[in-house]
């Protein structure tokens, strides 16, 4: 028994709008690299130095989230719309077969039993349905 997948469209679309704005609300690599210190101590300097080299590990961690969310979005968006697809298609193929049992159940109205209605126009329509 298979079980039926909902695909609510508008929420999926919803949440790839808000994974694609949360990057452009970070800070830019640039101002992250920022660090104002005291560089006429030899202490004040290495820990200015050491604090311009976290913000640039920072930086590049940043960026390394950003273009993660934005992949991440691609892929949410490509799902729903392949989902989307597969329930048109799958709503399609299932009216054929809804049409194909109507008319196996309508009785024949011609003598010829291989070119009416009933299980001789389910064998008709299904080859290799058995005879």
């Amino acid at each position: 028994m298979a079980e039926s997948i909902f695909l609510n469209l508008e929420l999926a679309l919803q949440r790839v709008l808000q994974l694609t704005q949360v990057p452009e609300e970070l800070p830019s690599p640039g101002a992250i690299e920022i660090v104002d210190g005291n560089g006429t101590e030899p202490a004040a300097a290495r820990l200015t130095d050491q604090i311009r080299q976290q913000a640039i590990e920072l930086s590049h961690q940043v960026e390394n989230l950003r273009s993660t969310v934005a992949h991440n979005a691609e892929a949410l968006s490509q799902a729903a719309q392949s989902l989307q697809e597969t329930d048109t298609s799958g709503s399609l193929m299932s009216q054929n077969a809804l049409s194909i049992v109507e008319s196996a159940a309508e009785p024949a109205a011609v003598s010829d039993p291989s070119s009416g209605g009933g299980a001789a126009g389910v064998r008709s329509v299904l080859p290799g349905a058995p005879r």
